[in-house]
């Protein structure tokens, strides 16, 4: 059905708008058709980090964590800035793929460049991987965030 639907958008809209080919990189890959997914990445003018985030993500979702951080690595070494979603991810595939050493030097790493990026949710991975008690510096920033919410006052 989806290649149905894709030729069907190749006959009506003719040349298609990376947004219209980022949607159809993810639909691929949720469809657990990294081949073809990767097949639309690679012929993406102008790559941006939703393009790179569909493909990183859709690896993650199909259970291969090696593909998802080289894919990670490579976009990195492009010069793209990450986003919330690729941090994100690269968390949740790190964690789910048994690279917890990776994620964690990976949380680091951008938490020292993009904090701003960092939400509460990006925080889980260093629950879920057990690194709570070695990082200190989130154990005070998640204190603080609670603090301001009014948990924790007596």
């Amino acid at each position: 059905m989806g290649k149905s639907f894709h030729a069907c958008a190749v006959k009506t809209l003719g040349e298609f708008r990376v947004f219209v080919l980022n949607s159809l990189v993810t639909f691929y890959a949720k469809c657990g058709s990294m081949e073809d997914s990767l097949h639309l990445f690679c012929e993406l003018p102008g790559k941006g980090i939703v393009s790179w985030n569909a493909v990183i993500c859709g690896f993650a979702q199909n259970g291969r964590g090696e593909d998802a951080v080289n894919f990670y690595e490579r976009m990195r070494n492009t010069g793209l800035r990450p986003n919330s979603v690729t941090l994100l991810c690269s968390s949740w595939v790190c964690n789910h793929a048994g690279l917890v050493n990776k994620g964690y030097s990976y949380f680091k790493q951008a938490r020292l460049e993009y904090l701003s990026l960092f939400k509460p949710k990006h925080y889980t991975f260093i629950f879920n991987c057990g690194c709570f008690e070695e990082d200190r510096v989130v154990y005070s920033i998640l204190c603080l965030s609670i603090q301001e919410l009014g948990f924790g006052r007596h």
